[in-house]
C-alpha cells in the first residue's frame, strides 16, 4: 500500500511520463492542474473571405474613341472584353476582394490589348486603381458583401510600334536641304 507524500511521487512520475509519451504520439498533452479553464480567441478558419464585385465602364483611346477587343481583368481571373462601343462589365460572385477589409491593398483592373492591330493597336497594358464602394454588407466574417464601381473609363495610351526605330532626317526646309 502506497501512503503519504513519498508514496505518491512514483504515481505522479508514471502519470507524467505516460502523458508525455501519449502526447507525443497523439499530438496532445495532459495536465493534472485543475486551474482556471483556458480561453482561446477566435480560431482561424481555412479559406479566403469572398464577396461580390460589380465593375463596368468603357475603354477609350486618348481622343475618346471607344476601343473594342481590350480585355479588362480583375483579381482572380474575373475578366471581360470590350465590345464595339468599348463597353465592358465584370460581375463576379464568390471572389476574393483584396481591397476589402483592414490593411488591404488597392484593387486594380488591368486592360490588355488581346487582338493586336485589328482595332488600331497594339496598345500597351494599362493598370487602373479602383475605388470600390460597398453597396451591400456581407453575412458573417467570410462574406465581404457586394462592392461596386460603375462608369470607369480606361484611357489606353497610343498604339506602340514594334521593330527598329524609324530613321529621322532633317526637317523639311531646315539645314541640310
Amino acid at each position: 500500500m502506497i501512503t503519504g507524500k513519498k508514496g505518491c511521487r512514483p504515481v505522479k512520475l508514471i502519470y507524467r511520463c505516460l502523458c508525455t509519451v501519449l502526447g507525443a504520439i497523439l499530438g496532445a498533452g495532459c495536465s493534472n492542474d485543475p486551474g482556471e479553464p483556458v480561453e482561446y480567441g477566435p480560431m482561424p478558419e481555412y479559406g479566403v473571405p469572398t464577396g461580390k464585385v460589380r465593375v463596368d465602364g468603357r475603354v477609350l483611346d486618348r481622343a475618346g474613341t471607344p476601343i473594342p477587343g481590350i480585355e479588362v481583368a480583375f483579381a482572380a481571373g474575373a475578366a471581360d472584353t470590350s465590345d464595339g462601343g468599348g463597353a465592358w462589365s465584370i460581375t463576379a460572385d464568390d471572389i476574393h476582394i483584396p481591397c476589402a477589409g483592414d490593411g488591404a491593398r488597392a484593387c486594380t483592373v488591368v486592360a490588355t490589348d488581346i487582338d493586336g492591330a485589328v482595332h488600331g493597336g497594339p496598345y500597351p497594358s494599362v493598370e487602373t486603381t479602383l475605388h470600390l464602394n460597398r453597396t451591400s454588407p456581407g453575412q458573417g466574417s467570410w462574406d465581404q458583401g457586394t462592392w461596386e464601381q460603375h462608369g470607369l473609363d480606361i484611357a489606353m495610351d497610343d498604339a506602340v510600334e514594334y521593330g527598329p526605330p524609324r530613321a529621322r532626317g532633317p526637317a523639311p526646309g531646315g539645314p541640310g536641304r
